[in-house]
């Protein structure tokens, strides 16, 4: 063995080192080339995207699914009414029923030439020697009958007048007499007069009185559910007129023939608006108008002799049909109709959109992009 044959230890030891070095970086290639599965494990949003992935869905499937949800929302939208909606109305009917929900009383007085009135607890009028009541010691005596009061004359004047909470009103005007019937609690009145004939039936006894100078008579009805408290008017003056009444329901109806259950239109005329569209109904003669479970903003009725009970309303409701009889349209908006006619709340997003963008655009001026 020659002396080159001997292998150099030094050189031996650099080759195994070079060796190692070189298995060592390969080894560390393999670990960074591998994909972060465990990472990928543990990232919800990874796992999202790879169930979406295996869904293996065309765009053509996404578009029918998307396209057909779209489709379900507009159409409940359309088919679909909002349940409350804001409607203002004027009718003139020659009848009208309402339910009070409050207390009402008259806030101007007006003037009659005849006057009736029945069912009577109570009629004092001190300085005629009227003193009528069928309380005894602060009891009612069913024993005695309701007493019923006419007066004709001049300068009759009704002072005062109180409906009560929870009472159904029937109102009707034919000419120039104008009628209530009441069913529920008692009606308080109050007749100043100074000129006038009074006449006062108690049972089988009548009392008729000579007024001369003023007097003021006060009466009050009994409670009446069976059969109604009447009271009627023969009106002097025009354009007479009750404001301000609280009501849960409101009909121009009226049972013809009388007993029979059977309830014709009384309206002569309406204009119906829908406040939220701003859309308008006009209603004829015999035109049927319903509307239920209402909450009244305004309710004034002004009677005018010879063409009938002008009513106005204003306030909102659960549902409002109107038309001819049989063929009554609903006139609440479905919620497309409503959306598209807000202008408020179409301005108040345009709004957003507007100052988002000038803001938007303030902060990539100042921080740039990448803020």
């Amino acid at each position: 063995m020659t002396k080159n044959d001997v292998a150099d230890p030094h050189e031996l030891l650099i080759k195994q080192l070079t060796k190692e070095l070189v298995r060592e970086l390969l080894k560390e290639s393999d670990i960074n080339s591998k994909p972060p599965e465990s990472k990928e494990k543990l990232s919800p949003p990874g796992k999202m995207t790879k169930y979406f992935k295996s869904l293996q869905m065309s765009n053509l499937a996404w578009s029918i699914i998307i396209g057909s949800i779209c489709l379900i929302c507009i159409a409940f939208a359309w088919t679909n009414r909002i349940k409350t909606v804001n409607i203002s109305f004027e009718a003139v009917s020659s009848n009208v029923t309402i339910h009070l929900t409050e207390n009402w009383t008259l806030t101007s007085s007006f003037y009659v030439k005849e006057l009736y009135i029945n069912n009577l607890n109570t009629v004092i009028a001190t300085d005629i020697d009227i003193n009528f009541s069928r309380f005894i010691d602060g009891n009612l005596d069913i024993d005695i009958e309701p007493a019923v009061l006419t007066m004709e004359g001049k300068n009759i004047c009704i002072k005062e007048l109180i409906l009560p909470k929870g009472a159904k009103i029937d109102m009707s005007l034919t000419n120039d007499i104008f009628a209530i019937y009441t069913k529920g609690e008692p009606v308080y009145c109050r007749i100043d007069t100074k000129d006038a004939e009074l006449v006062l039936i108690e049972g089988d006894e009548e009392k008729s009185k000579r007024i001369n100078a003023f007097e003021y008579i006060r009466i009050k009805s009994s409670k009446a559910f069976s059969f109604p408290t009447e009271l009627k008017f023969t009106l002097e003056e025009d354009n007479f007129k009750l404001r301000n009444l609280k009501t849960s329901s409101i009909k121009f109806l009226e049972e013809y023939p009388p007993g029979t259950g059977i309830f014709e239109s009384t309206i002569k005329s309406a204009l119906i608006r829908i406040i939220e569209t701003d859309d308008k109904e006009i209603l004829r003669e015999g035109d049927i108008l319903t509307i239920d479970n209402i909450m009244t903003r305004r309710l004034d009725f002004r009677m005018i002799k010879n063409i009938g009970i002008k009513a106005f309303f204003e306030g909102s409701v659960s549902n409002v049909l109107a038309g001819t009889k049989k063929y009554e349209r609903d006139l609440a908006p479905n919620f497309i109709e409503f959306i598209y006619n807000q202008n408020q709340l179409g301005f108040f997003w345009s709004a957003v959109v507007f100052l988002w963008g000038i803001l938007w655009s303030l902060k990539n001026s100042i921080f740039g992009n990448k803020f």
